[in-house]
């Protein structure tokens, strides 16, 4: 709260957001905590985003066959877009739609953003006049 009283804005990220057994409890209720114990101006959110050197990296650490390299696209180069691999749209959609839910009910006004999201999805998500409005940006 001091940082909020000396006029700093408060932002959060919740990064990457990885679809582990029981995320839709675990997403909501950290949400409602967060947002119930700290002053947030802006929470951003987003899941995994990899480039395919990023990801030879974590699988040579942690092995191929793991839960998040099961779960994401292989990056494309040919694929439009920032050739980063990712969850499906479907999936992070989902994902992103019931953190967006459980912070709009605990605080209509938050201001909630995506970080590095196509823009479809910030148009499923009703977030399009926040574009560019992550919390790298002031």
């Amino acid at each position: 709260y001091r940082a909020t009283a000396a006029g700093y804005p408060v932002r959060a990220v919740m990064m990457p957001l990885i679809p582990v057994d029981g995320w839709r409890d675990i997403y909501t209720s950290f949400t409602r905590k967060l947002l119930k114990t700290v002053p947030v101006q802006r929470l951003t959110i987003g899941g995994i985003c990899i480039y395919r050197g990023a990801r030879s990296v974590m699988e040579r650490k942690i092995g191929a066959d793991n839960p998040i390299s099961d779960s994401i696209m292989p990056a494309d180069k040919t694929r439009p877009g920032d050739g980063r691999a990712r969850y499906s749209e479907a999936l992070r959609e989902n994902i992103y739609s019931v953190i967006v839910e459980t912070a709009r009910a605990f605080r209509p006004e938050l201001e909630i953003a995506l970080c590095l999201e196509e823009k479809n999805l910030w148009q499923h998500l009703l977030l399009e006049g926040s574009i560019g409005r992550c919390n790298c940006v002031l």
